[in-house]
Protein backbone atom coordinates (compact mmCIF):
# COMPACT_ATOMS: atom_id res chain seq x y z
CA UNK A 1 0.00 0.00 0.00
CA UNK A 2 1.26 3.22 -1.12
CA UNK A 3 1.74 6.19 1.60
CA UNK A 4 2.29 10.16 0.17
CA UNK A 5 4.37 12.08 2.80
CA UNK A 6 3.98 15.86 2.46
CA UNK A 7 7.02 17.17 4.19
CA UNK A 8 7.81 21.25 5.23
CA UNK A 9 9.08 23.19 8.14
CA UNK A 10 4.99 24.30 8.97
CA UNK A 11 4.03 20.62 9.25
CA UNK A 12 7.14 19.10 11.58
CA UNK A 13 7.01 19.19 15.15
CA UNK A 14 10.57 18.75 15.54
CA UNK A 15 12.07 21.87 13.11
CA UNK A 16 15.95 20.48 13.55
CA UNK A 17 16.99 23.38 11.57
CA UNK A 18 15.38 25.90 8.52
CA UNK A 19 16.03 22.69 5.98
CA UNK A 20 16.25 19.57 8.63
CA UNK A 21 13.22 18.84 9.88
CA UNK A 22 11.82 15.40 11.25
CA UNK A 23 8.51 14.62 10.46
CA UNK A 24 6.19 12.27 12.72
CA UNK A 25 3.33 10.44 11.29
CA UNK A 26 0.00 9.94 12.64
CA UNK A 27 -0.11 6.22 11.81
CA UNK A 28 2.90 4.39 11.33
CA UNK A 29 3.71 2.81 8.55
CA UNK A 30 4.85 -0.67 7.87
CA UNK A 31 5.37 -3.44 6.10
CA UNK A 32 5.20 -7.67 6.36
CA UNK A 33 8.58 -9.58 7.04
CA UNK A 34 9.38 -10.33 3.68
CA UNK A 35 9.15 -6.84 2.45
CA UNK A 36 10.47 -3.93 2.87
CA UNK A 37 9.50 0.25 2.55
CA UNK A 38 10.82 2.11 -0.02
CA UNK A 39 11.26 6.21 -0.53
CA UNK A 40 11.11 8.45 -3.80
CA UNK A 41 10.34 12.31 -4.27
CA UNK A 42 7.85 12.70 -6.60
CA UNK A 43 7.67 16.57 -6.37
CA UNK A 44 9.58 19.46 -4.53
CA UNK A 45 8.94 23.60 -4.34
CA UNK A 46 11.83 25.10 -2.87
CA UNK A 47 13.15 29.00 -3.19
CA UNK A 48 16.12 29.73 -5.09
CA UNK A 49 16.87 33.14 -3.03
CA UNK A 50 18.74 34.54 -0.52
CA UNK A 51 16.21 36.33 1.70
CA UNK A 52 12.58 37.36 0.97
CA UNK A 53 11.27 40.86 2.94
CA UNK A 54 7.87 40.68 3.53
CA UNK A 55 4.98 41.89 6.21
CA UNK A 56 6.82 39.13 8.58
CA UNK A 57 10.27 40.18 8.76
CA UNK A 58 10.57 43.68 7.26
CA UNK A 59 11.52 45.73 11.12
CA UNK A 60 14.51 45.92 12.59
CA UNK A 61 14.62 47.60 16.38
CA UNK A 62 17.94 48.94 16.27
CA UNK A 63 18.99 50.58 20.18
CA UNK A 64 22.53 52.94 20.31
CA UNK A 65 24.44 53.70 23.13
CA UNK A 66 28.08 53.97 24.79
CA UNK A 67 29.38 50.50 25.74
CA UNK A 68 27.96 51.65 29.59
CA UNK A 69 24.59 51.98 28.62
CA UNK A 70 24.03 55.52 28.66
CA UNK A 71 23.23 58.25 25.71
CA UNK A 72 20.47 55.74 24.69
CA UNK A 73 18.77 55.82 21.63
CA UNK A 74 16.43 53.38 19.58
CA UNK A 75 15.25 53.22 16.01
CA UNK A 76 12.74 50.98 14.71
CA UNK A 77 13.79 50.59 10.80
CA UNK A 78 11.57 49.39 8.13
CA UNK A 79 12.96 46.80 5.40
CA UNK A 80 11.86 47.19 1.64
CA UNK A 81 9.65 44.36 0.37
CA UNK A 82 11.49 42.29 -2.55
CA UNK A 83 13.80 39.49 -3.39
CA UNK A 84 17.38 40.13 -2.28
CA UNK A 85 21.21 38.28 -1.92
CA UNK A 86 23.02 38.93 0.86
CA UNK A 87 24.89 41.86 0.06
CA UNK A 88 22.14 43.35 -1.68
CA UNK A 89 19.73 43.43 2.07
CA UNK A 90 23.10 44.69 4.31
CA UNK A 91 23.84 47.75 1.94
CA UNK A 92 20.10 48.16 2.05
CA UNK A 93 19.95 47.75 6.18
CA UNK A 94 23.39 49.75 6.87
CA UNK A 95 21.44 53.00 4.39
CA UNK A 96 18.92 52.53 6.42
CA UNK A 97 20.85 52.87 10.01
CA UNK A 98 22.92 55.51 8.73
CA UNK A 99 20.01 57.67 7.77
CA UNK A 100 18.24 57.69 11.45
CA UNK A 101 21.54 57.56 13.69
CA UNK A 102 23.70 60.16 11.72
CA UNK A 103 26.64 57.90 11.76
CA UNK A 104 26.78 57.33 15.69
CA UNK A 105 27.95 54.69 15.24
CA UNK A 106 30.06 53.28 11.60
CA UNK A 107 28.61 49.95 10.29
CA UNK A 108 30.62 47.77 7.60
CA UNK A 109 29.97 44.41 6.64
CA UNK A 110 31.35 41.63 4.30
CA UNK A 111 30.76 38.25 2.99
CA UNK A 112 32.58 35.01 3.06
CA UNK A 113 33.42 34.32 -0.39
CA UNK A 114 33.34 30.50 0.26
CA UNK A 115 30.39 29.82 2.99
CA UNK A 116 28.42 33.47 2.02
CA UNK A 117 28.08 34.13 6.27
CA UNK A 118 28.06 37.63 6.86
CA UNK A 119 29.60 39.73 9.29
CA UNK A 120 28.68 43.06 10.40
CA UNK A 121 31.50 45.32 12.11
CA UNK A 122 31.92 48.88 13.79
CA UNK A 123 35.02 50.81 14.08
CA UNK A 124 33.30 52.88 16.26
CA UNK A 125 35.04 52.46 19.74
CA UNK A 126 33.46 52.92 22.72
CA UNK A 127 29.70 52.66 21.88
CA UNK A 128 27.52 49.41 21.09
CA UNK A 129 24.79 48.47 18.94
CA UNK A 130 21.79 45.66 19.87
CA UNK A 131 19.35 44.71 17.08
CA UNK A 132 15.93 43.00 17.75
CA UNK A 133 15.33 41.30 14.12
CA UNK A 134 11.56 40.32 13.69
CA UNK A 135 13.07 36.75 12.42
CA UNK A 136 16.46 36.14 14.11
CA UNK A 137 16.75 34.04 10.37
CA UNK A 138 16.72 37.19 8.56
CA UNK A 139 20.64 37.73 9.31
CA UNK A 140 21.10 33.87 10.03
CA UNK A 141 22.24 34.95 13.22
CA UNK A 142 22.47 33.00 16.87
CA UNK A 143 18.78 33.82 18.49
CA UNK A 144 21.03 35.30 21.56
CA UNK A 145 23.56 37.22 19.84
CA UNK A 146 22.53 40.72 18.94
CA UNK A 147 25.14 43.07 20.56
CA UNK A 148 27.90 45.04 18.19
CA UNK A 149 30.75 46.37 19.39
CA UNK A 150 33.66 47.46 18.12
CA UNK A 151 35.77 44.30 19.79
CA UNK A 152 32.46 41.96 18.56
CA UNK A 153 31.38 41.68 15.66
CA UNK A 154 28.18 39.74 14.31
CA UNK A 155 28.84 36.62 12.30
CA UNK A 156 26.10 34.89 10.81
CA UNK A 157 26.16 30.99 11.72
CA UNK A 158 24.70 29.96 8.54
CA UNK A 159 23.67 31.97 5.07
CA UNK A 160 21.82 30.70 2.63
CA UNK A 161 24.25 29.80 -0.25
CA UNK A 162 21.80 27.77 -2.78
CA UNK A 163 21.85 30.09 -5.43
CA UNK A 164 25.91 29.72 -5.58
CA UNK A 165 26.04 25.86 -6.20
CA UNK A 166 25.13 23.62 -9.15
CA UNK A 167 22.52 21.56 -7.12
CA UNK A 168 21.48 20.53 -4.33
CA UNK A 169 21.06 17.26 -2.21
CA UNK A 170 17.98 15.72 -0.38
CA UNK A 171 18.96 13.64 2.58
CA UNK A 172 17.42 11.42 4.97
CA UNK A 173 18.87 9.82 7.87
CA UNK A 174 15.83 6.87 7.63
CA UNK A 175 17.33 5.61 4.06
CA UNK A 176 20.02 2.67 3.69
CA UNK A 177 21.85 3.29 0.72
CA UNK A 178 24.04 0.32 0.74
CA UNK A 179 26.99 0.91 -1.04
CA UNK A 180 29.95 2.78 0.85
CA UNK A 181 30.46 6.09 -0.46
CA UNK A 182 29.92 9.67 1.12
CA UNK A 183 26.15 10.40 -0.60
CA UNK A 184 25.36 7.07 1.81
CA UNK A 185 21.96 9.06 2.77
CA UNK A 186 20.65 10.53 -0.75
CA UNK A 187 17.50 9.94 -1.56
CA UNK A 188 17.67 12.55 -4.78
CA UNK A 189 20.05 15.12 -6.46
CA UNK A 190 18.28 18.41 -8.21
CA UNK A 191 20.82 20.69 -10.63
CA UNK A 192 19.77 24.29 -10.40
CA UNK A 193 18.94 25.24 -13.69
CA UNK A 194 16.04 28.20 -12.28
CA UNK A 195 17.15 31.71 -12.33
CA UNK A 196 17.76 33.61 -8.94
CA UNK A 197 15.00 34.84 -6.92
CA UNK A 198 12.83 32.45 -8.57
CA UNK A 199 11.25 29.02 -7.24
CA UNK A 200 12.64 25.43 -7.73
CA UNK A 201 9.37 23.52 -8.67
CA UNK A 202 8.94 19.81 -9.92
CA UNK A 203 6.11 17.71 -10.28
CA UNK A 204 5.59 13.83 -10.89
CA UNK A 205 9.98 13.54 -10.96
CA UNK A 206 10.62 10.69 -12.77
CA UNK A 207 14.53 10.92 -12.67
CA UNK A 208 14.62 10.22 -8.75
CA UNK A 209 14.35 6.61 -8.01
CA UNK A 210 12.99 4.39 -4.93
CA UNK A 211 15.46 3.89 -1.92
CA UNK A 212 14.91 1.79 0.96
CA UNK A 213 14.21 2.40 4.17
CA UNK A 214 15.95 0.89 7.03
CA UNK A 215 13.17 -0.50 9.22
CA UNK A 216 9.84 -1.84 8.85
CA UNK A 217 8.15 0.26 10.86
CA UNK A 218 8.25 4.29 9.95
CA UNK A 219 6.86 6.32 12.94
CA UNK A 220 8.76 9.60 11.66
CA UNK A 221 10.52 10.62 8.33
CA UNK A 222 14.29 12.41 8.63
CA UNK A 223 15.09 14.48 6.03
CA UNK A 224 17.64 17.47 5.37
CA UNK A 225 18.50 19.66 2.38
CA UNK A 226 21.71 20.48 1.48
CA UNK A 227 24.22 22.04 -0.69
CA UNK A 228 26.82 19.99 -2.58
CA UNK A 229 29.56 20.22 0.01
CA UNK A 230 27.30 18.22 2.49
CA UNK A 231 26.60 21.90 4.23
CA UNK A 232 22.76 21.91 5.41
CA UNK A 233 21.12 25.08 3.32
CA UNK A 234 19.61 27.94 5.56
CA UNK A 235 16.52 29.20 3.50
CA UNK A 236 16.30 31.96 6.16
CA UNK A 237 12.87 31.00 6.98
CA UNK A 238 11.57 30.77 3.35
CA UNK A 239 8.64 27.95 2.87
CA UNK A 240 9.51 24.69 1.04
CA UNK A 241 7.70 21.58 0.44
CA UNK A 242 8.92 18.07 -0.69
CA UNK A 243 6.12 15.35 -1.24
CA UNK A 244 7.51 12.12 -0.62
CA UNK A 245 6.09 8.65 -1.92
CA UNK A 246 6.25 5.45 0.70
CA UNK A 247 5.85 2.01 -0.87
CA UNK A 248 6.77 -1.63 0.29
CA UNK A 249 8.99 -3.74 -1.67
CA UNK A 250 8.86 -7.67 -1.48
CA UNK A 251 12.45 -8.98 -1.01
CA UNK A 252 13.88 -10.82 -3.84
CA UNK A 253 17.46 -11.74 -3.50
CA UNK A 254 20.11 -9.54 -1.32
CA UNK A 255 22.64 -9.74 -3.74
CA UNK A 256 20.31 -8.21 -6.46
CA UNK A 257 19.39 -5.53 -3.88
CA UNK A 258 23.40 -4.53 -3.35
CA UNK A 259 23.78 -4.30 -7.06
CA UNK A 260 20.63 -2.31 -7.90
CA UNK A 261 21.51 0.48 -4.86
CA UNK A 262 24.57 0.38 -5.95
CA UNK A 263 23.94 1.49 -9.53
CA UNK A 264 21.63 3.86 -8.85
CA UNK A 265 23.65 6.02 -6.59
CA UNK A 266 27.04 5.78 -8.85
CA UNK A 267 24.22 6.99 -11.64
CA UNK A 268 23.09 9.92 -9.70
CA UNK A 269 26.58 11.10 -9.14
CA UNK A 270 27.42 10.25 -12.88
CA UNK A 271 24.77 12.71 -13.90
CA UNK A 272 25.63 15.36 -11.51
CA UNK A 273 29.32 15.41 -12.22
CA UNK A 274 28.28 15.54 -15.89
CA UNK A 275 25.84 18.63 -15.48
CA UNK A 276 28.68 20.37 -13.38
CA UNK A 277 31.07 19.68 -16.78
CA UNK A 278 28.59 21.37 -18.62
CA UNK A 279 27.87 24.59 -16.39
CA UNK A 280 31.87 24.66 -16.50
CA UNK A 281 32.04 24.08 -20.77
CA UNK A 282 29.48 27.11 -20.49
CA UNK A 283 31.08 29.32 -18.66
CA UNK A 284 34.49 28.73 -20.45
CA UNK A 285 32.31 29.74 -24.11
CA UNK A 286 30.62 32.50 -22.19
CA UNK A 287 34.62 34.00 -20.76
CA UNK A 288 35.79 33.63 -24.71
CA UNK A 289 33.06 35.32 -26.39
CA UNK A 290 33.45 38.27 -23.94
CA UNK A 291 37.59 38.12 -24.44
CA UNK A 292 36.80 38.58 -28.53
CA UNK A 293 33.96 41.31 -28.23
CA UNK A 294 36.72 42.60 -26.15
CA UNK A 295 39.26 41.99 -28.57
CA UNK A 296 37.11 42.98 -31.85
CA UNK A 297 36.44 46.71 -29.67
CA UNK A 298 40.47 47.03 -29.47
CA UNK A 299 41.75 46.11 -32.62
CA UNK A 300 38.81 48.41 -34.98
CA UNK A 301 40.40 51.82 -34.31
CA UNK A 302 44.05 49.99 -35.14
CA UNK A 303 42.44 48.48 -38.39
CA UNK A 304 40.40 52.18 -39.40
CA UNK A 305 44.24 53.62 -38.51
CA UNK A 306 45.94 51.43 -41.06
CA UNK A 307 42.85 52.00 -43.78
CA UNK A 308 43.81 55.70 -43.93
CA UNK A 309 47.32 54.93 -43.93
CA UNK A 310 46.40 52.57 -47.11
CA UNK A 311 44.52 55.43 -48.84
CA UNK A 312 47.20 58.48 -47.94
CA UNK A 313 49.64 56.15 -49.55
CA UNK A 314 47.13 55.66 -53.03
CA UNK A 315 47.30 59.61 -52.85
CA UNK A 316 50.67 59.95 -52.80
CA UNK A 317 51.38 56.58 -55.23
CA UNK A 318 48.83 58.60 -57.77
CA UNK A 319 50.43 61.95 -57.70
CA UNK A 320 53.66 60.23 -58.58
Amino acid sequence: METTLFISPSNSENLVFNSHVKHYLKIPIQCDENEYLTAKIIALSICNSSYIINDRNDEITLVESEEDGTNQSEYLIYLEHGNYDGEQLMIMILAKFHDVNNDYIVYSYSIDENTYKLTLSTDTLNRKAVMTFEQKELLGFETDINTLTSSSPLISTNLMNLHHDLGFYIRSENVKILHKIEQHDVIFYQPINERKFTYIIKQNLTNGEFVRIKDRILTSFDLSITDENGREIDLNGLYWEIIIKIQPYKIKHEVNELKINRELVEKDIKKNQEFQILERKNYVKSIITQLTKALAILIKPITLQLDSIDKEISKLNLKK
